[in-house]
C-alpha cells in the first residue's frame, strides 16, 4: 500500500468513528484530518468535499458487504435464493457490526442505490436470471433492483434497533421477505420456505461471513 493509499486509509477509517456518531454536516473536516492524524490539504488531495468523503465511507464498506454477500453466493444456482441470501448476510452483518452498518446505511448516496451503480452490478444479474427464469416477474425488470435495495436498507435497519432482540428481527426480517417476494412475483410456497430458512439463520446466530 502506497503513501497515498495510506493516507486515504487513516481518513476513511476516521470518517467511520465520527460518523457513528453524528451526520456529516455536524462534522467539521478539521475534526476528520486530526483524527486521522493528517494534513488538512490531505482531505481534499482525496475527497472533493464532505459529501462526497461520506459516500466513501459508506462505499467502502458496502464493498465489504458485498464480498460478503459474494462469498456465500458462490455456490448457490438459484437466483432467488442468492437474493434472499444476500439480505440475510445484511443482515447478519448489522447485527455484528451495526457501528459499520449504520454508516452505510447514512451515506449510501451519489447514485449507489441506482440500479447502473457498479455495486449493484451483482444484485442486476440476480434479478435479471430470475425474471429470465420465472421466479419474478417480467415487469419488475424496471424498478426491481431499487426495490430489492430498499428491502435490504429496510431490514438492516430493523437490525439496528437496539431494542428489539434477535428472535424480534428475524420475525420482522420473515415478514419483510414474504411481503417483498410476493409483491414480485415469486411462488408463495417458495417465499414461505425462504423466508422462514433466513429467520431460522439469524436465531441461530450464525457468523455473517458463512
Amino acid at each position: 500500500m502506497g503513501r497515498g493509499e495510506r493516507t486515504r486509509r487513516a481518513i476513511l477509517d476516521a470518517g467511520l468513528d465520527l460518523l457513528a456518531q453524528r451526520p456529516i454536516d455536524a462534522i467539521p473536516i478539521d475534526a476528520i484530518v486530526t483524527a486521522a492524524g493528517v494534513a488538512k490539504g490531505s482531505f481534499f488531495n482525496h475527497f472533493e468535499d464532505k459529501q462526497v468523503f461520506a459516500e466513501s465511507v459508506a462505499a467502502d464498506i458496502r464493498q465489504d458487504l458485498e464480498q460478503r454477500v459474494e462469498l456465500a453466493s458462490r455456490n448457490v444456482t438459484n437466483p432467488l435464493e442468492r437474493l434472499v441470501g444476500g439480505l440475510r448476510i445484511g443482515v447478519q452483518f448489522a447485527l455484528g457490526s451495526p457501528k459499520r452498518a449504520k454508516v452505510m446505511l447514512q451515506g449510501m448516496g451519489g447514485g449507489a442505490t441506482s440500479q447502473t451503480h457498479p455495486l449493484n452490478r451483482g444484485l442486476n444479474d440476480d434479478v435479471a436470471a430470475c425474471i429470465s427464469a420465472g421466479l419474478l416477474n417480467a415487469e419488475v425488470e424496471a424498478t426491481g433492483v431499487m426495490f430489492w435495495l430498499g428491502v435490504c436498507q429496510m431490514a438492516m435497519v430493523s437490525a439496528l434497533s437496539e431494542a428489539s432482540s434477535r428472535a424480534v428481527v428475524a420475525a420482522q426480517v420473515q415478514s419483510l421477505l414474504i411481503l417483498a417476494l410476493r409483491g414480485l412475483g415469486a411462488d408463495p410456497a417458495h417465499t414461505a420456505h425462504l423466508a422462514a430458512s433466513v429467520a431460522a439463520d439469524l436465531e441461530r446466530d450464525e457468523d455473517p461471513a458463512t
